[in-house]
């Protein structure tokens, strides 16, 4: 027996037709309605022998096609190709028939540049705003507000609200705004569009904070259940909540408010990792508003690209060498695979032929490294399966039972020894085995490897061959005029050809056959009493071959004795063989949180109304035209979700939670993409890489794998630079080696930094700094002619380079940006009621990451050297590898703040807080600058570093809160002190009367004796070197010309060159050194050295932020707290203990030695000023 019969049936349909006009016709366009000339339409058949080509058209000028549909079978396939692209429509409709336009999505691209400065050719525009509104970040209304005429001229100019989503994507995916909001046709910033993001934008829209909330206010809604559910089901979207942790704390979103928190702690992790890793921030509660909500909605989708398998890999996987290479290195960076294991089994799987499939036995570490990642990572019981299947299993469930596609002919005879294809036989087996005509045993006696390269030995498959045998004489029409089954019409010619198809089929036993079998010349209704073997044999089959759960009344996805005209039971009795479901292949999720692409959700909507989940009443009111711009709302897809509940509790037995969500991908592959998990890398340089670097092998990778992370390096040129050794008694690698590596580090820093720039990364510099953390902003240098803001002269060319900075850093909005933003070319002033949003982004600056020491923000840029907004404005940086608190003026970030029951004490916190702070909020960077350039103090009561540090190891909670171990913060305590140490020894180097030149001699000397102990203990460079040889240099003027000198003679480089030279080095502004003039110490400087050392330690970021939390109102309080309480023993009164505890806060000493100087305690300005505060306040 053989399936040769399907080639005569095809056959047929090809010649059989005498009708050369039943034409199937329609116009093929792209998704901005653009005729595609060219396309090639294709007819195919289904089933056996899928594939086979029936007709065949291409499109003409205008698009359109006449396809000859003479030959069209009962059911067909129509693809349409063009350019990559690729439209599969499975019709079941005999011709002639229209199909209309015919919209079929091809790879985004571009001829020419869209954005500032570009060509902006129409089409272009269009197709970028196609793409944006695709991917939800522009809505109908906007593309509405923005019609584009593609008949117009080019260049026209994109509209603000296009510009403002096109910066926003370039943010999520590189991590800021970038300096040109421009896409261009090849390169980073057109694969960024072109490729979908990992995870959704969505608006969750939270009611209420979910999680702790310290110093809150009482009236501020906290973890209401709805709100807590939905950061649940997105924190377990985005890979940051495994689904066993999620059913282990699911929130039942009917139950009473607030949720006890102290029964979500996996949550609660999850919650506090999310803002550490994403937010760079240290909340323990996504806060409507703040950073951490907007990022849960957008994420960032830099630092690591997808793994695009294309089967599964692990055991009884697919296993193609390339897909196995990629979930290797997946393995391995995560630290499941071991280096010396992924070497050897890498090296097994490179000897594999690529077309080729890699034995289960060859990879045994990487299986068990599989493993090892879903139960980590997913929560799954061991031992989990070694298996990383890129298609989820829910899509998976979805396309099951699948069509029984054959690419050859499959059967036994003298005339079939070309026949039997691996593959084909394997497929064929399968579907026997469902059937029950293949036993579980002979199935896995005569299992072909559907991956062997030789067809199958006829002797080999005896028991297939009957089988088939078997089965193929139950194929053939079986018209249903109505309803069979409980509850059905149950006509009797109906009920008699289901009982004999499924006596044919064995479900129905030949004893039930002879007793229940239908009297076809019968009269009147029939019994169904007497059915009831029938009704249990439709039951069976449902459940068996659709994998259905025992019937229930009301429920009709599961398996009901019931078979309706032309309803997926009654396709399978006619063609049992080859009946089954054409696969789903979603390109984004569907459902809530999804990503609801229109065709997606039509064919799950449609697979979901097959399946019986999908009420007829609700598919006809949320059936989504396919073709439709844009995504589709949750809110549209009220019963569209359901079903999917519906569909995941029944038939997948999921527990509470259950998702109203289809994945395209598994969890598996997103738990080893693990996207989110390389935002900020560590990178530790020993020397440059790059044009002309020393490219010393070790700092080479470091650079290619940040590179390659980030989507600069491609995987060819990757694995082949990633190779590369020095030559022979060489220890460096030539350029010409790494000469893609080279070009990606221009690229980078063309993109990123805006400017151009030699191809090299070197330790300490600002491209280092955006690789390791690209959210980081860039430095830039402001040259402004006058005030900018409320009072200012608003000189169109000083305007726009502060609302570009403005924008830059987050504090000007998109829009906003992109309606205001002026000209500089028209000069004039621009009038201040057309800078509303800039002005009140000034004031954001100020009350944010500026802080305008005792007095509230006055919304002006002022131009001086001396204006701390346009400092911060500059480099809120400060050329560290840490990025602004995000969370600096909320009261709720950090611990909770502390209270103290000493009244004298608490008194004093608020004089101080008042003489630092005054009304300011943020991070209130120090506002005299100082030799490092890094700010010494922060926050309200302006706490330096090294107290910052020891204020955390005398603090058990307060450390434990930033997750810093005793252990970590003394090693940055040894740290802080090597740097003390050394700032001392440089700066009392510098002899009197030093020169310029004699300077830069001792300074380069020092470099080339100490720069690399100097690194080893307090990780600074040789620029920090020499600055601290500089502050010494300053030392030395400011002594010599006294405290009543006047500073402008030292910065004037006519009557005190040298002293100029050194102040413009260390880019300090007449008025920091008037400062330090009055007051001659140095601890200013030596502070600041102290921060820049630990600020470029991985933990930087935790200590700006413990620092600045809350405006710095809880580290103040406990490093005043920490001062006050070593005046405790000394027998003074409370006004003195404050005098010298003032003392120590801002110039520092011991309690015991200032006990005994009081006079000059009393007599610092500092001191008074406090003092003043304190005896005021009651």
């Amino acid at each position: 027996m053989t399936i040769v019969n399907e080639v005569f049936s095809v056959v047929s349909w090809i010649f059989g037709s005498t009708d050369p006009r039943r034409l199937i016709t329609g116009r093929v366009i792209d998704p901005i309605g653009v005729p595609l000339v060219g396309a090639s339409v294709r007819m195919l058949a289904t089933g056996a022998f899928s594939g086979s080509e029936l007709s065949v058209i291409t499109t003409d000028d205008e698009g359109r096609f006449e396809l000859d549909g003479a030959a069209a079978p009962d059911e067909y396939l129509i693809i349409i190709e063009a350019r990559e692209g690729e439209r599969r429509i499975v019709e079941t409709r005999r011709p002639p028939y229209l199909l209309g336009d015919v919209q079929l999505p091809v790879p985004f691209r571009l001829t020419a540049s869209v954005g500032d400065g570009g060509d902006n050719r129409p089409h272009d525009v269009r197709r970028v705003q196609d793409r944006l509104h695709r991917l939800g970040r522009l809505t109908d209304a906007d593309v509405a507000a923005e019609p584009i005429d593609l008949a117009a001229s080019p260049p026209m100019q994109p509209g603000p609200r296009l510009l403002a989503a096109l910066a926003t994507h370039f943010t999520a995916s590189f991590g800021r705004p970038l300096p040109s909001i421009r896409v261009e046709p090849t390169g980073p910033t057109v694969a960024a569009l072109a490729m979908d993001p990992p995870f959704p934008l969505i608006h969750i829209g939270l009611s209420s904070a979910v999680g702790e909330l310290p110093d809150a206010d009482a009236s501020v809604p906290r973890n209401e259940p709805a709100s807590f559910a939905a950061v649940q089901e997105r924190l377990q979207q985005l890979g940051r909540l495994s689904r066993a942790q999620h059913v282990a704390e699911y929130t039942d979103v009917t139950a009473a408010g607030p949720v006890a928190l102290a029964t979500k702690p996996q949550t609660m992790a999850a919650i506090m990792a999310f803002d550490r890793d994403v937010a760079g921030g240290a909340l323990r509660a996504i806060v409507p508003g703040a950073r951490n909500e907007h990022l849960l909605n957008d994420p960032f989708v830099f630092g690591r690209q997808p793994l695009p398998l294309t089967a599964s890999v692990g055991t009884h996987g697919r296993n193609r060498p390339a897909d196995i290479r990629r979930v290797q290195d997946g393995l391995h960076r995560l630290g499941f695979l071991s280096g010396a294991a992924h070497q050897v089994e890498r090296a097994v799987v490179a000897a594999t032929n690529e077309n080729g499939r890699v034995a289960d036995t060859s990879i045994p570490q990487t299986l068990a490294a599989i493993s090892a990642l879903r139960q980590t990572r997913l929560g799954e019981p061991a031992p989990a399966p070694s298996l990383v299947d890129p298609v989820d299993s829910a899509l998976q469930r979805l396309n099951r039972p699948p069509r029984l596609e054959l690419t050859g002919m499959v059967g036994w005879g003298p005339a079939m020894a070309a026949a039997n294809r691996p593959p084909d036989v394997r497929r064929l087996q399968e579907r026997l085995l469902l059937l029950g005509f293949l036993s579980q045993a002979d199935f896995d006696a005569e299992r072909a490897d559907p991956y062997a390269t030789e067809r199958i030995d006829q002797a080999d498959v005896v028991h297939t061959a009957v089988a088939l045998s078997l089965v193929s004489e139950q194929r053939g029409p079986l018209v249903l005029t109505s309803s069979v089954g409980a509850g059905a019409v149950n006509a009797r010619a109906d009920v008699r050809a289901v009982q004999d198809r499924l006596r044919g089929l064995r479900f129905l036993a030949e004893a039930d056959h002879q007793s229940e079998a239908v009297d076809l010349e019968g009269a009147g209704p029939l019994d169904v009493t007497t059915l009831v073997a029938t009704f249990a044999a439709i039951e069976q089959l449902r459940r068996r071959v659709f994998e259905l759960p025992p019937a229930a009344d009301l429920s009709p996805w599961t398996a009901q004795r019931l078979i309706e005209p032309g309803d997926e039971t009654h396709q399978l009795l006619v063609d049992p063989l080859h009946f089954g479901r054409h696969p789903l292949n979603l390109t984004g999720s569907v459902g809530t949180y999804g990503w609801n692409f229109p065709a997606d959700v039509r064919a799950l909507q449609e697979r979901l109304h097959a399946m019986r989940l999908l009420a007829d009443p609700d598919f006809e009111a949320e059936a989504v035209d396919p073709a439709r711009a844009g995504r589709i709302s949750d809110s549209e897809l009220v019963a569209t979700r359901k079903a999917i509940r519906r569909f995941r509790a029944s038939l997948l037995g999921e527990a509470a939670p259950v998702l109203e969500r289809v994945e395209a991908r598994s969890p598996e592959l997103v738990a080893l993409e693990d996207r989110l998990g390389a935002l900020r890398t560590p990178i530790e340089l020993v020397d440059s890489v790059g044009y002309d670097g020393n490219n010393t092998p070790g700092d080479v990778l470091q650079i290619q794998r940040r590179l390659h992370g980030l989507g600069f390096l491609t995987d060819e040129d990757f694995d082949v630079e990633s190779r590369a050794v020095p030559d022979a008694e060489e220890t460096r690698l030539h350029d010409h080696q790494i000469a893609y590596t080279i070009a990606a580090i221009g690229d980078w820093q063309a993109l990123m930094l805006g400017a151009p720039q030699q191809p090299r990364v070197a330790p300490f510099s600002e491209t280092l700094r955006s690789l390791i953390w690209p959210v980081i902003p860039r430095s830039v240098q402001l040259t402004l002619g006058d005030k900018v803001g409320t009072a200012g002269v608003n000189a169109r060319a000083d305007v726009r380079p502060v609302q570009d900075r403005l924008f830059e850093l987050g504090l000007l909005g998109g829009v906003d940006y992109f309606v205001e933003r002026v000209d500089p070319s028209v000069g004039g002033s621009a009038p201040v009621a057309t800078l509303t949003a800039t002005i009140a982004a000034i004031g954001l600056l100020q009350q944010t990451l500026a802080g305008l020491a005792a007095k509230a923000p006055d919304f002006v840029i002022n131009p001086g050297a001396g204006g701390r907004a346009r400092r911060i404005l500059e480099d809120p940086a400060f050329s560290t590898p840490t990025a602004p608190n995000p969370n600096c003026v909320l009261v709720f970030a950090g611990p909770k703040r502390p209270t103290f029951a000493d009244a004298d004490l608490t008194r004093l916190i608020r004089a101080i807080e008042a003489v630092e702070g005054g009304v300011s909020t943020g991070e209130i960077p120090a506002l005299l600058r100082n030799a490092s350039g890094t700010p010494a103090s922060w926050g309200s009561a302006q706490v330096v570093g090294s107290k910052a540090l020891d204020t955390l190891l005398g603090s058990t909670t307060f450390a434990t809160f930033y997750g810093l171990s005793t252990t970590r913060l003394q090693a940055l305590r040894d740290r802080a002190v090597a740097t003390v140490e050394r700032f001392e020894e440089i700066t009392a180097a510098v002899a009197a009367n030093t020169t310029e030149a004699a300077l830069k001699t001792q300074i380069a000397a020092y470099v080339t004796a100490h720069a690399a102990a100097v690194r080893a203990t307090t990780g600074l460079g040789p620029d920090d070197i020499e600055a601290m040889f500089r502050t010494g240099q300053l030392r030395r003027h400011l002594l010599a010309l006294g405290t009543g000198g006047n500073a402008a003679v030292l910065c004037n480089p006519t009557t005190h060159p040298h002293a100029a030279a050194n102040i413009a080095r260390l880019r300090l502004a007449q008025s920091d050194v008037e400062t330090y003039l009055r007051e001659p110490y140095f601890e200013e400087h030596k502070q600041g050295f102290v921060n820049r050392s630990i600020f470029l330690t991985p933990e930087g970021q935790l200590l700006r932020n413990a620092l600045t939390d809350d405006t710095g109102f809880k580290m103040g309080r406990h490093a005043i707290r920490s001062n006050w309480n070593t005046t405790g023993s000394l027998g003074l009164d409370a006004r003195t203990r404050a005098q010298i505890t003032a003392y120590m806060h801002n110039k520092g000493g011991a309690a015991s030695t200032l006990a005994g100087d009081l006079d000059t305690v009393a007599d610092d300005d500092y001191v008074k000023r406090v003092m003043n505060r304190y005896d005021a306040l009651p």
